[in-house]
């Protein structure tokens, strides 16, 4: 009785480890991405946040153990990096109504994420409104800081942060911290419990 106890709580804390480390892990993938997408906006940093978020996915695939084919990784690879690109140029050629737009393609691409997971890495269960909720809810958390920040201080969040001048073109950086930790982490937590 005792032993079986002691193994369940040996085996819970590795659970709970490797997920502070995965969460640690897209928390740390979404800052980077918000800083290269703004430091490299005119050299390619438009690619950065899509190429590290399914980096780091991948990492936190192995921290919990799955195995999967090369073929399988590379299929899931190109299909995220793409899903990204189309998402985020839809979201900024809708031009004035990215504010809404963004929204929308938050959510979608949560759910492309939970479904390519599924379908090229590890059986995952996932509830699609929830998860169209919280890749929304990313957006949305932008959009408020935007609201509030631009009518008290007249600047964006990240210029009222880091007293930068933030161009037209890297409007929004702020949404890959968010997106990326929360999304990042419902994916980290279906991982490690399937």
């Amino acid at each position: 009785m005792l032993t079986s106890f002691m193994t369940t709580a040996r085996q819970s804390r590795t659970f709970w480890l490797k997920f502070l480390i995965s969460t640690a892990l897209f928390i740390f993938s979404g800052t980077a991405s918000s800083y290269l997408y703004y430091r490299f906006n005119d050299s390619g940093g438009a690619f950065m946040p899509g190429l590290l978020y399914t980096s780091f996915t991948i990492l936190v695939f192995l921290l919990a153990g799955k195995s999967f084919s090369i073929k399988n990784l590379a299929i899931y690879y190109a299909l995220m990096n793409l899903t990204y690109l189309v998402l985020l140029f839809l979201t900024f050629f809708s031009s004035y109504f990215g504010f809404f737009v963004g929204i929308v393609t938050g959510g979608i691409g949560a759910m492309i994420t939970f479904y390519l997971t599924g379908r090229f890495i590890s059986n995952i269960k996932w509830g699609k409104p929830n998860l169209f909720i919280q890749g929304g809810l990313a957006f949305l958390i932008t959009d408020i800081l935007y609201f509030t920040f631009s009518s008290t201080f007249d600047k964006t969040p990240i210029e009222y942060l880091f007293r930068i001048n933030n161009p037209p073109a890297t409007l929004f950086v702020e949404v890959f911290i968010f997106w990326h930790s929360i999304v990042g982490t419902r994916l980290s937590w279906a991982i490690h419990r399937s």
